[in-house]
């Protein structure tokens, strides 16, 4: 059984990757890339996202949902994914060079429940190879 401790080590990594995406974020845009294409954005954002749905997956206490896909823990996920990515698309319409966009924000949300998905499906799968 973890000690309170470890469990509060837990949460570290999605926090600290919670506040490198705001920084990394929310830097003016200097100039932008030269192979750009439409919904590109939108695939980052997801992209970005995803580890950090997985993260905050791995740091919600197992008692808190069922250990398969679904549950509490990715309702917890999508409110901290939205609401993080509410707050930076807040942040980025008072930056020079950037845009507040709510699919920004949709697309944040679909990344970080696909990580954590992901995460948990491939934790009930382990768990039930192990019990057969």
């Amino acid at each position: 059984m973890e000690d309170v401790e470890s469990r509060r080590w837990r949460w570290l990594p999605p926090i600290l990757w919670a506040l490198g995406l705001f920084w990394f974020v929310t830097r003016p845009v200097v100039m932008p890339l030269p192979w750009q294409f439409p919904g590109m954005d939108k695939i980052a954002h997801a992209l970005l996202y995803a580890p950090f749905g997985a993260l905050m997956r791995r740091s919600i206490d197992d008692r808190v949902g069922p250990a398969g896909p679904g549950g509490q823990a990715l309702a917890i996920v999508a409110i901290v994914a939205v609401t993080h990515g509410g707050i930076v698309e807040w942040r980025q319409s008072h930056v020079p060079g950037r845009s507040a966009e709510a699919w920004d924000v949709a697309a944040d949300l679909a990344g970080a429940l696909a990580g954590a998905w992901l995460l948990s499906v491939s934790r009930w799968a382990r768990a039930s190879g192990a019990s057969r």
